[in-house]
């Protein structure tokens, strides 16, 4: 089994390909790929979502994601991730640190036709 969790939008087409290729030459056969999409198939707009929420101890630990086309207009996303960190009840964070990266939206019809594998969706 291999698991390609967040990682397929950071390789342009090429890099893609040469994965593809390594996976396939060590993959046993029956064995598994099993991607992340991300849910971004082609360029979007999402706004800041809170997606997860954590509390160890005194302190809350919120991750927030957001996508906004990138710049250059070359079909590539932009993602923003920003964590923050807030001590007992208060309002501000005491600590943000905020992330963002260029992504290539991919869908399962992508995989298959640049693995040459068969693909299905799975539950959810």
């Amino acid at each position: 089994v291999a698991l390609l969790c967040g990682v397929l939008g950071h390789l342009d087409a090429d890099g893609r390909a040469r994965l593809w290729r390594r996976l396939n030459r060590r993959l046993a056969p029956g064995g598994f790929v099993v991607v992340e999409l991300m849910q971004f198939e082609e360029v979007s707009t999402l706004p800041e979502t809170r997606l997860a929420t954590a509390t160890a101890g005194r302190h809350r630990y919120e991750w927030s994601f957001a996508a906004t086309p990138d710049e250059a207009r070359d079909g590539a996303m932009r993602l923003h991730s920003t964590w923050r960190v807030y001590r007992d009840d208060a309002t501000q964070p005491e600590r943000a640190v905020h992330d963002s990266y260029r992504w290539l939206p991919f869908g399962l019809k992508d995989v298959v036709a640049e693995s040459g594998m068969t693909a299905r969706t799975l539950p959810t």
